[in-house]
């Protein structure tokens, strides 16, 4: 193979240098071959410097070669379904082996929500994790022994039962854990911020806690790029904290949160805000809520946008002058619905119907979405399933009152699906109850993940 021990591999403006072993690696694919020819046409030649070769791909697809060649078993293959067919087609064409992808069912887990009737007294059974399936089109409660879950996380068929939290899938190809795993975090004032990990056969351990976010509610969380990120919320008046925006960082691999620089905010804290990466998991974004660590009359709503950079850990305050048009709205939640855009989803300000708002990330500018008319719009969770976004359940801004002046809180088991190509909602079918038709569903934490197996539990 001659003296050379890199070869330049390039594609457009991209170029890396990359070992002649790990070329090689593959003895019997055509890279080696075309390795093995370079460098002795490189030997032959006298005047050539150093031995290239060209892919025939773009840039992203190369720097995904590269990757894959250099971290072998570690290499998570990107999430962009795109992007991951053309390196497949490249991969074929090179002679290397692709990379493990996870096989499995993608459904909607609702693992954490809470229930909602003005009849308080009543207990109408057990109630687990709730499962959607657009095979089935479809929900299944997964309850009693097959729930996982600590008796405080689940809701017991009596009003107001169940714990705030926050979810959100660290997804398989960012992690190379080999399944999605979805974490669920207690956001109350009634629990040490519980962590909990459910695997990809509904399996659940609980995890190392944030220590930051002990006794905080109203915080917001995401996964990117293998890691979740767990920002801001209200302090507890008797919690032992430090004052401003607690910003902690959970590593799987390590099973550790660890505290990360926070965004530089005029009121010292955001908390009832919405956090979202986006569909490439290189950027977090913090819409709404409010500048304060604590709801007073001094809290003032948010406009502002916050912008964290994944990969190099620094914030950045409305970028290009980008400001949310929604403050003031309540009950933010937010999804990235496409490669470019983000879905902000907040009440109006007279809470009969939710407002839609779109972000374009390539032209940090807003763009109304078709609003979702009905005015059980707060505590609605939020999530991208086979690209379209659902709205899971929610309540009435106000609660109405009955004849004796006693307030009869209304919640519903709706939920309901935005298309945004054709920006439109439609209904699916309601959340899975057996009990009176006055019990609706709250403060639900919808994620989408892969499950092994899932008919076992669909069928």
């Amino acid at each position: 193979m001659g003296a050379a021990q890199w070869v330049t591999l390039q594609a457009d403006s991209y170029e890396a240098k990359v070992s002649v072993a790990t070329l090689c690696a593959y003895p019997d694919s055509c890279l080696a071959n075309m390795v093995e020819m370079e460098l002795a046409s490189c030997a032959a030649d006298s005047a050539a410097t150093h031995p290239c070769i060209r892919l025939d791909c773009c840039e992203s697809v190369a720097r995904e070669v590269v990757a894959l060649l250099r971290q072998r078993d570690s290499y998570s293959p990107p999430t962009d379904a795109r992007l991951l067919r053309a390196l497949q087609q490249q991969l074929d064409f090179l002679g290397l082996p692709g990379p493990q992808v996870v096989s499995g069912q993608e459904v909607v887990l609702v693992p954490s929500y809470r229930l909602e009737s003005m009849l308080d007294g009543a207990s109408w059974g057990r109630h687990g994790m709730y499962i959607y399936s657009s095979s089935t089109r479809g929900w299944a409660n997964i309850a009693g022994d097959q729930d996982c879950r600590p008796a405080k996380m689940q809701a017991n068929g009596k009003a107001g039962s169940g714990l705030v939290c926050c979810a959100s899938t660290l997804r398989a190809e960012r992690t190379g854990a080999g399944q999605d795993l979805a974490v669920v975090v207690t956001n109350s004032w009634q629990d040490n911020a519980t962590a909990l990990m459910i695997d990809s056969t509904l399996g659940c351990k609980q995890i190392r806690s944030p220590l930051q976010h002990t006794l905080v509610v109203n915080s917001a969380m995401a996964a990117a790029g293998g890691k979740l990120y767990l920002l801001g919320g209200e302090r507890h008046p008797h919690a032992l904290l430090d004052a401003g925006t607690p910003f902690e960082v959970y590593d799987p691999h390590v099973n550790a949160w660890h505290q990360a620089q926070a965004p530089q905010l005029p009121g010292g804290c955001i908390s009832s805000h919405a956090l979202v990466s986006n569909r490439s998991e290189g950027l977090l974004l913090a819409i709404g809520g409010y500048n304060s660590d604590e709801r007073t009359a001094l809290a003032s709503a948010s406009s502002h946008v916050l912008l964290y950079d994944v990969a190099g850990g620094s914030w950045r305050v409305d970028p290009s002058g980008c400001m949310y048009p929604g403050a003031g709205s309540e009950t933010w939640a937010a999804a990235a619905v496409d490669d470019h855009a983000i879905m902000v989803l907040g009440s109006s300000s007279d809470g009969t119907s939710a407002r839609n708002d779109l972000l374009d990330l390539r032209m940090w500018r807003w763009r109304d979405g078709c609003g979702l008319l009905n005015d059980m719009t707060h505590n609605i969770g939020l999530v991208m399933y086979e690209g379209r976004a659902l709205a899971v359940g929610g309540r009435q801004a106000y609660a109405d009152f009955d004849s004796e002046g006693v307030a009869m809180p209304s919640a519903t088991r709706k939920v309901r699906a935005y298309d945004v190509a054709n920006d439109a909602w439609s209904e699916l079918p309601p959340l899975p109850y057996t009990g009176p038709k006055a019990v609706g569903v709250i403060d639900a934490c919808p994620v989408a993940m892969r499950l092994r197996n899932a008919l076992n539990w669909l069928a």
